[in-house]
């Protein structure tokens, strides 16, 4: 169990590591317009990454792991 916080706290200090790093390269870089559609999936798909570690985290999801209906 231990060893399953660890990587959970790892992954998700990676995923806001990264969101940390796209921000400032897009403030830093000018994106070229032919690859604006790509870096647009690619930031859509790293914020839904760092929403399902937010509600990991802090959501409801460990009381409903504990009760075993999921209800």
């Amino acid at each position: 169990m231990r060893d399953a916080r660890a990587l959970k706290a790892g992954i998700a200090i990676l995923v806001w590591l990264l969101m940390g790093l796209l921000g400032a390269a897009l403030l830093q870089f000018k994106v070229p317009p032919e690859n604006k559609d790509m870096l647009n999936l690619m930031v859509g798909a790293l914020i839904g990454n760092a929403g399902a570690v937010v509600g990991d985290l802090f959501g409801n999801s460990r009381g409903l792991r504990s009760s075993g209906d999921g209800s």
